[in-house]
């Protein structure tokens, strides 16, 4: 397991959110450290440190594993 990101990582992926969430049409959202499940492995997960992902994700998380 990697070690957890420190504060130059947590700034860069804030500076990125905040540059880019404005220009996101309502429907897509920046997501910061949320774990994606693995289309093509039921028991993976990926925890990028920022991902854009359906605004209703919120409610659903399975609803990220199908391609858009």
């Amino acid at each position: 397991m990697p070690p957890t990101p420190r504060g130059k990582h947590a700034g860069t992926i804030r500076r990125l959110r905040v540059q880019i969430e404005f220009r996101l049409p309502e429907t897509l959202a920046p997501y910061e450290m949320s774990s994606v499940a693995m289309p093509e492995d039921p028991d993976g997960y990926a925890t990028p440190g920022l991902a854009i992902l359906i605004v209703v994700w919120e409610e659903d998380g399975s609803l990220a594993r199908r391609p858009w």
